[in-house]
């Protein structure tokens, strides 16, 4: 039980029995959720009240402090079966140098805490102070508020560990984009919230803002919601792209560059140097008619290498080998499944207007 002033022994008249109980009531609530069985026992152990209350008993005084203000969630499944107080109209008043001790404290806490902690204690900061010393707090210590971001962050606790899911994210210089992620750790500093981990198309870790990302979904479901659709249009093949992918496997496809003016080559040659991090030993790039280059790579990665292609601004045909092309096709229906239509993924290289390919490049040797 919580340790808790004693009340009634000073002066047994300042206040009549259900007046000192909806006091206990309130503090035990503020301090931390509460079940039914801790509450009797509360009451129970307590030196003032000393008496086990009734489930009817407890629940009258709990809908007399929601008469009072107070916002109490019932004890379900999601909280533990704990009555949660939300929220309540009794707020301390906090001067300044209060607000300074406050700002101190939290800042101090931040620097030790882990940083799921840290969010603990604004929850439990805002139910004792209010929502306006709360606002207060945040400004003047400079850290971001997350609370309304717990969905979210219940999301990606569930992620931790559990190997790659597609994000939505809300990138400052691209806006709306999408990738795999595969979440490593949390990480908080300077007031805001990092998922830390690694991207499917960047290679090294990477950290990104919690209030940036709008949307996560596992890859487990993107696989079964792709393969209902893709079943559809393409006949099943006895070989995965991860058997394929064993052992290093030599990619070719063709490449539209200068596509509305958005792959000038000083571009598309930088993000092309890019995916070596899914490639054993050097890419081979030729140009092989107007707008198009042919590229062709020893591949270490195809995951990797999908996600590379899928970031393509222009248009992607892949040319061998067989089992990969059709996995790309596979690939682009679910896309526009979840996304909606792809413009100009069906626009294909017509081969008369190329030179004979197989004099176009050699490949590269794969490295012992």
């Amino acid at each position: 039980m919580p340790p808790t002033p004693v009340l009634s022994k000073a002066d047994p008249q300042l206040m009549n029995t259900t007046s000192l109980r909806l006091l206990k009531l309130l503090r035990w609530l503020i301090l931390s959720p509460c079940s039914l069985a801790m509450l009797q026992q509360y009451f129970l152990e307590d030196v003032d009240t000393q008496k086990k209350l009734s489930e009817d008993t407890i629940g009258l005084y709990l809908n007399t402090l929601r008469q009072m203000g107070c916002e109490i969630e019932r004890p379900v499944k999601r909280n533990q079966h704990c009555y949660t107080l939300v929220r309540h109209p009794f707020k301390p008043t906090v001067d300044s140098q209060q607000l300074k001790a406050l700002i101190q404290f939290k800042q101090h806490a931040e620097e030790h805490l882990p940083p799921l902690a840290i969010l603990t204690l604004d929850d439990a900061l805002a139910t004792l102070l209010g929502e306006e010393t709360m606002q207060a707090l945040f400004t003047q210590s400079r850290a971001l508020d997350y609370r309304p971001y717990k969905a979210l962050i219940e999301e990606l606790k569930d992620a931790l560990g559990q190997g790659w899911v597609n994000l939505s994210y809300q990138s400052p210089k691209q806006g709306l984009t999408s990738f795999p992620f595969c979440l490593d750790d949390f990480l908080y500093d300077k007031g805001v919230l990092y998922a830390q981990g690694k991207r499917g198309d960047k290679p090294g870790d990477s950290r990104l803002r919690v209030e940036r990302i709008v949307t996560l979904q596992s890859l487990q479901d993107i696989k079964a919601k792709s393969q209902a659709v893709s079943d559809q249009r393409l006949a099943p093949s006895s070989l995965s792209v991860q058997d394929l992918f064993t052992h290093h496997t030599q990619v070719t496809c063709y490449l539209s560059v200068e596509e509305s003016g958005n792959l000038p080559k000083q571009h598309w040659q930088s993000t092309v140097a890019l995916w070596q991090d899914c490639v054993a030993g050097s890419a081979t790039i030729k140009p092989i008619a107007p707008c198009w280059i042919l590229w062709s790579a020893t591949v270490t990665d195809i995951f990797v290498l999908t996600q590379h292609l899928l970031q393509w601004p222009g248009v992607v045909q892949i040319l061998s080998p067989a089992q990969f092309a059709m996995d790309w096709q596979k690939e682009l229906c679910a896309m526009a499944a979840l996304y909606g239509p792809l413009p100009e993924v069906s626009r294909r290289l017509e081969p008369s207007s190329l030179p004979i390919v197989s004099h176009v490049w050699s490949a590269p040797s794969v490295p012992e």
